[in-house]
C-alpha cells in the first residue's frame, strides 16, 4: 500500500507538522511493507533514513485561497495519481476536493472557531467556509482528543462514528537524564542554575507576557536564582515580545534560545526543573506529554482539551491569571512531595498512553479506508 501524507499546514503550525511527521516516520519503521510518501509545498521536509519513506515537494506559495485551491484540487491530485496512492492522509483538516483516492483528515484543533485572532483572516476565512465539505469528503477523521471530536459533532454535524480519536506516539528518545549530564546542560544554558522551560512558537497563543509577569513574581517572592528558559524554533523580527525582552527587570536570567536541533533539545528538556506551556493548541500540549517522559514537571493552560490528555499528572493555571500562574510556579519549586508526585503521576500516564497502542489504532484506520 502507497500511503500518502500530507504535510502541508496552512495555520502555519511548526510543531504540529514535526509532530506529525515523527508519528507517521514510527508508524513506518513499524511496516516496512509499505510505502509513505511525505508531501509539501517546500523544501522543509526532514530527511528519513528509512527505505520505504520518501518525500515529495509540490512547490507553490501560499499566498491566497485560489493557490490553495490549485495546490490541493489540482496539482495533489496529479502527484498521488503519479505515486499511485491508496490513501491520503491530510494534516491540515483540508481535503482535495477532485482527488478519487480514500481521504482521511487529521483535526489536531479548531481554535480557528475560538481564537480567529491567532489566525490570518484569509486562513479563518477559507477554513470556517470550507470545513463542512472537507468532514463531508472524508472517508475518515481522526482527531487528537475526545474534545476535539465533541466539537466536530456540535460545531459542523459532523457523523460520530466517522470520527477516530488517536493520540500522537510518544518519543522513544525521551529517557530521563543521568544527573550528570543534567548539570553540563544547566551549565551551558543557565549559568549552572535550575529553570523553567517553555518550548513553543513566540505566538500570542502562548501568553508569554504574562508568563514573564508571573516569573517576575515567583523572583520577587522567592528570592532564587532560578532561570527562564525559552526555546524556540525561530525568533521573529520586530515581535513586541521579544522587544520587551529588552526592558524586563530579570533579563539576565531570560534565556531566549533559536533553533536547537532534536538531540540539543531533548537535553534541555530534559535537564528543566518544570516545563511550562499554557497554549490550548493540541501540538503544545503534546509537547508537555512527552516531556513526562523525562520525569520533568509540567504546567498547562487550564483548559478542558488539555485536561483530557494530562489528567492529574500536571499542574494546570489560568493563561490570563499573572497570579494563578506565578502560584503554580511557586508551589513546583518549593513543595518537593508535590513535585514527586507530579512525576509518579506522568510515569503512569506515559505508561497507559502506551499501553493503548494508538499509533496502532491509526495505521488500522488506515487500512480500511482502501478500496
Amino acid at each position: 500500500m502507497v500511503i500518502a501524507i500530507n504535510t502541508r499546514i496552512l495555520s502555519g503550525d511548526i510543531a504540529a507538522a514535526k509532530l506529525l511527521f515523527l508519528h507517521f516516520k514510527n508508524i513506518a519503521a513499524a511496516n516496512p511493507g509499505h510505502q509513505f510518501c511525505f508531501i509539501a509545498n517546500d523544501d522543509t521536509l526532514p530527511a528519513s533514513s528509512l527505505n520505504n519513506v520518501k518525500n515529495i515537494v509540490i512547490k507553490q506559495q501560499s499566498a491566497n485561497p485560489l493557490l490553495w485551491k490549485l495546490w490541493y484540487n489540482y496539482k495533489l491530485p496529479a502527484a498521488l495519481k503519479k505515486i499511485k496512492a491508496d490513501v491520503l492522509v491530510s494534516a491540515d483538516s483540508i481535503c482535495s476536493l477532485r482527488s478519487n483516492v480514500p481521504q482521511c483528515v487529521l483535526v489536531n484543533d479548531v481554535e480557528f472557531l475560538f481564537h480567529p485572532e491567532w489566525y490570518s483572516k484569509r486562513y479563518v476565512r477559507f477554513i470556517k467556509t470550507n470545513m463542512p465539505v472537507f468532514l463531508q469528503k472524508a472517508k475518515s477523521i481522526v482527531t487528537a482528543s475526545d474534545t476535539i471530536k465533541n466539537e466536530l459533532v456540535s460545531k459542523f454535524a459532523t457523523e460520530e462514528n466517522k470520527i477516530k480519536v488517536s493520540y500522537y506516539n510518544s518519543n522513544k528518545k525521551h529517557q530521563p537524564l543521568p544527573w550528570d549530564e543534567r548539570e553540563k546542560i544547566k551549565e551551558k544554558y543557565a549559568g549552572g542554575n535550575e529553570y523553567f522551560l517553555f518550548n513553543g512558537a513566540i505566538h500570542n497563543r502562548n501568553n508569554l507576557t504574562n508568563l514573564l509577569k508571573a516569573f517576575s513574581l515567583f523572583k520577587k517572592r522567592q528570592k532564587s536564582s532560578m532561570q527562564l528558559v525559552l526555546l524556540t524554533d525561530n525568533i521573529p523580527s520586530k515581535n513586541e515580545f521579544v522587544n520587551s525582552l529588552r526592558l524586563y527587570k530579570y533579563r539576565d536570567e531570560i534565556k531566549l534560545i533559536e533553533g536547537l536541533g532534536e538531540e540539543e533539545t531533548i537535553a534541555v528538556t530534559a535537564s528543566a526543573w518544570c516545563a511550562i506551556n499554557l497554549s490550548p493548541l493540541y501540538s503544545d500540549i503534546n509537547f508537555l506529554q512527552n516531556t513526562l517522559l523525562f520525569e520533568v514537571p509540567v504546567i498547562a493552560g487550564n483548559t478542558v482539551q488539555a485536561k483530557e490528555l494530562l489528567a492529574d499528572a500536571a499542574l494546570y493555571a489560568n493563561p490570563l491569571a499573572v497570579d494563578a500562574i506565578a502560584e503554580q510556579l511557586m508551589l513546583v519549586y518549593k513543595d518537593e512531595n508535590k513535585r514527586n508526585e507530579l512525576v509518579q503521576k506522568g510515569k503512569e500516564l506515559c505508561d497507559n498512553n502506551t499501553a493503548k497502542g494508538n499509533a496502532g489504532k491509526l495505521w488500522h484506520n488506515l487500512l480500511h479506508l482502501q478500496p
